[in-house]
């Protein structure tokens, strides 16, 4: 979240939403969206209507999403982009990299180069102002809170995005609030010394799929206080390639054969050499065995569970197990039976009289 700037994380350990990215819901794989009734505005691209007016008081609207993948889906072949070559990318790139290659944390790593990036920054006009005051690049909001109105020139089949820079808030909270005329979404960042402050110091806010090209109105209300205009940047990303880019990571996929509460039994078939990508978060806690023999284990994309495989069919066993459960067992066994020892040498002690 913190690598693809996602508003979603709203503070350590707490992660609300993937902020409607249709991206990000991909590479999650994502099946289902549940949405307020008439709240089509937040629905992201590739989500169709799958049953309206759900729930107890038929106020939930489900939808499906077509893009759904495996449970475990695999890349092209066995290139990769180190984490440190992606940190050149923006939160929008890295996560359309993330479709077409696996990002590791490894020293090797392919040309960035060779893959395609459909985000572009996009002109913007102030044209209304509240409780606000411009003046060479400069934002000054002069009440407790104010706003200015935006206006956005748009391509079509794309998500817009308001990007927030230079969030340092000091000793004070930073808070945006940014609405355009169906989506309002707050962003908050917490004040040096509070425990639950991220360290980033950019975001990006999604403000919906937008079918058509057009003209997009956006309202950003802050906190009284001085901001520079370029801290405000806008970017679209085209959905042009979504199909092309889920065709690639399905067309040799993991089937699973079985699931219980902590292992997933599967087959797979690949051409070649590559990359298996498993929509599980990745943790010590997994052991991955291809054909009865237990493998590396990587973390790819920067919280995906992942293996290389071999070309060939293979059955492929998870197991997951709690980080150091076993060695808490172990210490508890042997603390319990030096207790009962103690409790067993004590009792077969002669009882000692006091004399008057």
């Amino acid at each position: 979240f913190l690598e693809t700037e996602n508003r979603g994380l709203i503070m350590n350990n707490k992660i609300s939403d993937l902020d409607n990215r249709s991206m990000a819901e991909i590479l999650a794989n994502t099946k289902y969206f549940l949405s307020a009734t008439d709240a089509d505005a937040y629905i992201p691209y590739g989500y169709n209507l799958f049953k309206k007016n759900a729930g107890d008081n038929a106020s939930t609207d489900i939808y499906i999403n077509k893009y759904d993948l495996s449970l475990g889906y695999t890349y092209s072949n066995t290139e990769m982009i180190s984490e440190a070559a992606a940190t050149q990318l923006n939160g929008l790139e890295k996560q359309e990299l993330m479709l077409q290659v696996p990002i590791l944390s490894s020293t090797a790593s392919e040309n960035i180069d060779d893959y395609t990036f459909t985000s572009q920054e996009l002109s913007w006009e102030v044209i209304n102002s509240d409780s606000a005051e411009i003046s060479n690049d400069k934002l000054s909001i002069i009440n407790d809170k104010g706003s200015v109105d935006l206006q956005i020139k748009h391509p079509s089949n794309s998500e817009i995005y308001i990007r927030l820079n230079n969030i340092y808030p000091g000793t004070s909270k930073y808070t945006c609030d940014v609405s355009t005329e169906h989506v309002k979404k707050t962003f908050l960042q917490y004040e040096e010394g509070n425990f639950h402050k991220i360290n980033r110091d950019s975001c990006f806010i999604n403000l919906g799929y937008q079918e058509k090209a057009g003209i997009l109105e956006c309202k950003i209300s802050l906190k009284k206080g001085e901001y520079s205009l370029d801290d405000f940047q806008i970017f679209s990303q085209s959905m042009d390639n979504l199909d092309s880019y889920v065709a690639e990571l399905m067309d040799e996929s993991f089937e699973v054969a079985s699931m219980d509460s902590n292992t997933i039994e599967g087959s797979i078939g690949v051409s070649s050499d590559k990359w298996l990508c498993f929509s599980l978060p990745y943790s010590t806690g997994w052991t991955v065995f291809v054909d009865g023999k237990k493998v590396d284990t990587e973390c790819l994309n920067y919280m995906y569970l992942g293996i290389l495989i071999e070309e060939g069919q293979h059955e492929i066993k998870l197991e997951y197990h709690i980080p150091g459960f076993k060695i808490g067992v172990i210490c508890s066994v042997i603390a319990l039976a030096i207790f009962s020892g103690i409790a067993v040498y004590e009792k077969k002690q002669p009882k000692r009289r006091i004399r008057d």
